[in-house]
C-alpha cells in the first residue's frame, strides 16, 4: 500500500515518478491495519448486542462469521508487506554501531520490514532476507 504520512507519501511520490514499479503499487485508502481495528470494534459491538439480546442469534452470529473472515483475510492477505524504503544505498551492520562488521548491502529504494529500532538504528530485512542494521535516516518509513 502507498504510505499516507506526509513525509513518506511526499518521498514515494518522488520515487514513483522516477521508479517504475512503484506506480502499481495500489493507493487503499485504509490500511490493513485499520480494516482489522474496525473488523475488531464491530465484533466487540456484535457480540454486545448479543448479550442484550437486541437481535436475534442467527442474524448476530452470521454477522460476526462475517466480521471474523474479513478480519482473517485482511491479515492474511499479504504475507510480506513493506514498512519502508531506504532512502541509498547502505551496508548492513551486525550490530547498532557504526564500528559493526558488515554483512552485505542494501540498495536505494529496496523496500523493507523493521524487526527493531535502537537509537539512530533500525534493524531491516529485505525480501530476500537480507537482514541487518542501518542508520535510521537512511530509512523511510510509515511510521515514527
Amino acid at each position: 500500500l502507498a504510505p499516507r504520512a506526509a513525509p513518506v507519501a511526499k518521498l514515494w511520490e518522488t520515487l514513483e515518478r522516477q521508479y517504475e514499479p512503484l506506480r502499481a503499487v495500489s493507493k487503499n485508502p485504509v490500511s490493513r491495519a485499520e480494516w482489522v481495528i474496525a473488523g475488531l470494534v464491530v465484533w466487540w459491538l456484535v457480540m454486545a448486542s448479543l448479550l442484550i439480546r437486541r437481535l436475534s442469534r442467527r442474524w448476530t452470529m452470521t454477522v460476526a462469521a462475517l466480521v471474523l473472515a474479513v478480519v482473517i483475510g485482511q491479515a492474511i492477505e499479504r504475507p510480506w508487506t513493506p514498512d519502508g524504503f531506504v532512502a541509498r544505498t547502505v551496508p548492513l551492520r551486525r550490530s547498532p554501531h557504526g564500528l559493526a562488521p558488515e554483512g552485505g548491502s542494501l540498495g536505494a529504494l529496496t523496500p523493507v520490514t523493521v524487526s527493531a529500532t535502537r537509537p539512530g538504528w533500525v534493524l531491516v530485512e529485505d525480501r530476500q532476507g537480507n537482514r541487518g542494521w542501518v542508520p535510521a535516516a537512511a530509512v523511510a518509513t510509515d511510521g515514527p
